[in-house]
């Protein structure tokens, strides 16, 4: 991540989820569906398997240790946390597939959501008109189409290998990874996609 993302992260989720709960009360559900299956138990499930990979010696997993100070009623503490960085796998074809593996069910979860948004929407239009609680309904369907649009993309790049690979040498072991650009001269990890 960038140093702007670091830095304005926390208050976009805040942001995220205040528009979610307003869009709920509006009468589209799917917006907390959103929140609580994608960014939630998604990245939960998707570090669980990441970890379980971990234990096997065909992915490396690459992580970054965070350390802060926190004070505590006037004692300082020390705070570390490890952050998921990057994956490398011993194959590009092992990569390619525990990509899609990752990425599927995210495609299928948003599709979901998105047909969830997409119904009551329809019904409230074709029943009352359009009224300004619908304007919320297709704020939440715009941004479901644009996150199920660039999870397909993801899914694609991934399927037709469209991202630049790394390759490492440990030991007698050879690992790749995968890269995309994002700015100019700036790539970031594969793995970035998956969270996004």
């Amino acid at each position: 991540m960038s140093h702007a993302e670091d830095y304005y992260g926390p208050t976009l989720y805040l942001v995220m989820v205040i528009a979610c709960g307003a869009i709920t009360i509006a009468g589209y559900p799917a917006a907390v569906g959103y929140l609580l299956l994608i960014k939630l138990v998604y990245s939960v499930v998707v570090s669980m398997i990441i970890h379980r990979w971990r234990e096997s010696s065909d992915v490396l997993v690459e992580s970054e240790e965070n350390r802060w100070m926190a004070n505590l009623h006037g004692i300082p503490v020390k705070e570390v946390s490890n952050a998921l960085k990057n994956l490398h796998f011993t194959s590009e074809d092992m990569m390619v597939r525990r990509y899609q593996t990752l990425l599927l069910p995210k495609f299928i979860l948003i599709s979901l959501l998105t047909f969830s948004t997409i119904q009551p929407l329809y019904q409230n239009v074709t029943k009352q008109g359009f009224g300004m609680a619908d304007w919320f309904g297709v704020v939440l369907l715009g941004y479901l189409c644009f996150q199920l649009f660039y999870t397909f993309q993801s899914l694609m790049m991934a399927k037709t290998m469209r991202w630049e690979v790394n390759r490492y040498l440990l030991g007698e072991h050879t690992y790749y990874s995968a890269f995309t650009s994002h700015k100019k001269g700036y790539f970031m990890p594969f793995l970035d996609k998956v969270f996004r």
